[in-house]
């Protein structure tokens, strides 16, 4: 699914429940959303949504790495980077389907 397929989806569900925004509503929230995700990783805070899961950042140590084709030792520096935990719920909702 894209996100042109997420926006129709949720407007369609949204529809169902008698509540009427345009594509372009719906596409503001999504971006709304995932935008305020985005700044709160870059902070190296976490974001839970409930039965989803929960999203952080990881901090990988500095190392060192040896390239196999000349033998070069290469210093790869420490870095942040997201990371995703689903929750139970949703490991056993979709397992169960």
């Amino acid at each position: 699914m894209n996100q042109k397929e997420m926006i129709k989806n949720v407007r369609d569900d949204l529809g169902a429940m008698d509540m009427v925004f345009s594509q372009k509503e719906i596409k503001a929230v999504i971006d709304v959303f995932f935008n305020n995700l985005r700044n709160v990783l870059i902070n190296k805070d976490s974001y839970t949504v409930n039965n989803f899961g929960k999203f952080a950042t990881k901090t990988a140590k500095e190392h060192t790495w040896k390239s196999p084709r000349n033998g070069e030792t290469v210093v790869i520096p420490e870095k942040t980077l997201p990371k995703f935990k689903f929750s139970q719920v949703f490991k056993k909702d979709v397992s169960n389907n």
